[in-house]
């Protein structure tokens, strides 16, 4: 089972300095991605065998995946988000916080986690980064205690971003290297409109595809085309219920006109990221309810991107500029495995030390 997945890294995207953890000594049961850079270094969450305690981790090209350190006070913890400059940004849970917001810094020893501020509420969770490490995602109201989208600077500083008129509540998923930040406002954190905001702040809603009441935008690319999900006037988040026959993976190009992008059998969809050449990644609903991830190329053209040999479930995360994609591959006993997809559609493992409830598949 291989530790990282490509072993050749272009001299632009290498970097003195990254962010580094502890090796792993004990075996884990399971991981699962949070993002993905243009080196391939990817970052996600793992839990040891007691399945008690989840921590983050990085995946370093060529290396053994690593454990990145938490504060003594930390219960769980993950690395949700990486940045073009190699920081890491993510989330922990304490006894205080129910969930809080944690950035680490490339150096040249173990990267030590420092809290970034909140709006004050009891949650806070963060959702992407850009190349410039401006990180985006929502903060609770210390007064109303609802979600507002928020956008943190290197040092950690945080920003609300509002909401549209007439609604209580934002989210943001996505930043490009230009500073556009994307999401969704409404009347909760999963049912609302699809909203861009401009680096002055201005904030706009974007179109819905015909027959859609309800949808969100996760990623925006530097061109400024946005991919996200349209659905019924519902909750929309992660497909999961054999019921999401209605939801359906969305593209807005720079122009703000919307595309639907079709599905593998016309199958119900989600798109979650989106590199410059324009590839995106997602996934979708077989017959039955299973889950697989799907890329779609620059022409709409879907390519289902299978799980592990062994596997029955997969979805896809991340993509970067270089066609490498980042996700998970689920078991049929519900344990999920990080994964990556090259550029040619072959999949490979990310950790080591993983305990097998079967003999390990071959990459």
């Amino acid at each position: 089972m291989a530790a990282c997945a490509d072993t050749a890294v272009p001299p632009s995207t290498q970097q003195a300095l990254r962010v580094a953890g502890s090796k792993l000594t004990v075996p884990v049961v399971m991981s699962s991605v949070g993002g993905l850079a243009e080196d391939n270094t990817v970052v996600g969450l793992a839990a040891s065998e007691d399945g008690q305690k989840a921590f983050p981790v990085v995946w370093p090209v060529r290396e053994a995946v690593e454990r990145l350190a938490v504060s003594e006070k930390s219960t769980n913890a993950s690395a949700l988000a990486i940045s073009g400059n190699g920081d890491v940004a993510g989330m922990y849970m304490s006894q205080e916080l129910p969930m809080g917001p944690v950035r680490w810094a490339p150096s040249e020893s173990a990267a030590v986690p420092v809290e970034m501020e909140t709006l004050g509420g009891a949650l806070t969770l963060v959702r992407g980064m850009n190349a410039q490490g401006a990180a985006v995602g929502s903060s609770q109201t210390q007064k109303q205690e609802v979600p507002h989208a928020v956008r943190w600077d290197r040092s950690g500083a945080v920003t609300d971003l509002g909401v549209l008129p007439g609604f209580d509540v934002s989210g943001a998923f996505g930043i490009n290297d230009k500073g556009v930040v994307v999401g969704q406002s409404g009347v909760t954190d999963r049912v609302g409109r699809p909203v861009r905001w401009d680096p002055d702040g201005t904030l706009t809603e974007l179109a819905l595809p015909a027959g859609t009441r309800s949808g969100t935008a996760n990623a925006v690319n530097h061109a400024g085309a946005v991919v996200g999900m349209a659905g019924p006037e519902r909750a929309l988040g992660a497909l999961a219920d054999p019921g999401d026959t209605d939801v359906q993976a969305v593209l807005w190009k720079p122009d703000g006109t919307v595309h639907p992008l079709p599905a593998p059998g016309g199958a119900a969809c989600e798109a979650w990221d989106i590199n410059r050449s324009g590839d995106v990644v997602g996934a979708f609903l077989r017959p039955g309810g299973s889950m697989r991830a799907v890329r779609w190329s620059r022409d709409g053209a879907p390519v289902e991107l299978r799980p592990l040999q062994g596997d029955t479930v997969s979805s896809a995360r991340a993509v970067n500029d270089r066609g490498y994609v980042a996700g998970d591959s689920m078991d049929d006993e519900g344990r999920t495995r990080a994964v990556l997809w090259h550029p040619d559609g072959s999949v490979t493992a990310l950790d080591r030390h993983i305990v097998p409830s079967r003999p390990a598949p071959r990459d």
